[in-house]
């Protein structure tokens, strides 16, 4: 969520969560980590890459986040897309966060 908090605090959506696009750092052994009681956001740091769809939500002079519209073509991952972004309405903030959702559910569900 912090990765995505950065993301949105640039005034930008990222439209194309998918754990492709999450990257874990190279030392970290996933095995340690899930055999402990601490918290283990604060043994991992998880890295986002891939902002080829990336899309600014908020208008760079005003900061006034850009009126809603329709969008000429789908931007993004379609397993995790909300319904808005499903229907070609533009997307916001909340659409990144209701992809992380899904993509949460999807891992708590073994995929």
């Amino acid at each position: 969520m912090n990765i995505l908090e950065q993301v949105h605090g640039a005034g930008f959506v990222y439209n194309d969560l998918k754990l492709d696009n999450l990257l874990v750092d190279a030392d970290t052994d996933i095995k340690d980590v899930c055999k402990t009681d601490d918290d283990i956001f604060d043994m991992i740091n998880v890295n986002l890459i891939d902002f080829g769809y990336i899309t600014k939500y908020q208008d760079s002079t005003t900061k006034e986040h850009i009126s809603k519209s329709k969008v000429d073509m789908f931007r993004g991952n379609i397993v995790f897309s909300s319904v808005h972004q499903l229907k070609f309405d533009a997307t916001g903030r909340r659409d990144d966060m209701i992809s992380l959702f899904y993509l949460m559910i999807y891992l708590l569900c073994n995929g």
